[in-house]
């Protein structure tokens, strides 16, 4: 089989994947960076996040939480834990960095943390201000919209 018939079928086994979860697919296609594989992989994974209590679960099942070194009255916050799963974790950056270039609300935030704490940290923030943003739009029964946040 030649590798583009090969694409093609893959191509085809996602439509009919997307039209099985066809309102779970629009809402995660409606964000900015996310394109018909990744939504795919969202969707498989995460569903419509009903499953999570609240987005502090959410961000620890994707591993999005910073670890903590406490001692005493010192607590000091590290690296994210990468306890979850790191297949969505490695998407979401890179949703990140695309949405970046497209909601000029996650711009900013992006921006205005990468200024303090660095551009690596501040692309972590950014997804989990859109991970959070997605289950949002679940819970709510709403597409993505973009600028949210911003003041006219």
């Amino acid at each position: 089989m030649r590798l583009d018939d090969q694409i093609s079928a893959f191509d085809r086994k996602l439509a009919e994947q997307a039209q099985a979860d066809s309102k779970v697919e629009a809402v995660y296609r409606s964000v900015p960076g996310i394109g018909p594989v990744t939504s795919r992989v969202l969707a498989n994974e995460l569903g419509d996040m009903s499953q999570f209590k609240n987005e502090d679960r959410l961000f620890s099942f994707l591993g999005l939480t910073p670890t903590e070194n406490s001692s005493g009255d010192t607590q000091r916050k590290g690296h994210i834990s990468r306890q979850g799963n790191p297949r969505i974790r490695h998407a979401l950056i890179e949703i990140a960095w695309r949405a970046i270039s497209q909601d000029e609300a996650l711009r900013l935030v992006h921006q205005r943390i990468s200024s303090r704490a660095g551009a690596k940290r501040a692309i972590v923030a950014v997804a989990r201000r859109i991970i959070g943003r997605i289950r949002a739009c679940f819970s709510k029964g709403k597409d993505w919209q973009l600028n949210f946040g911003l003041t006219a």
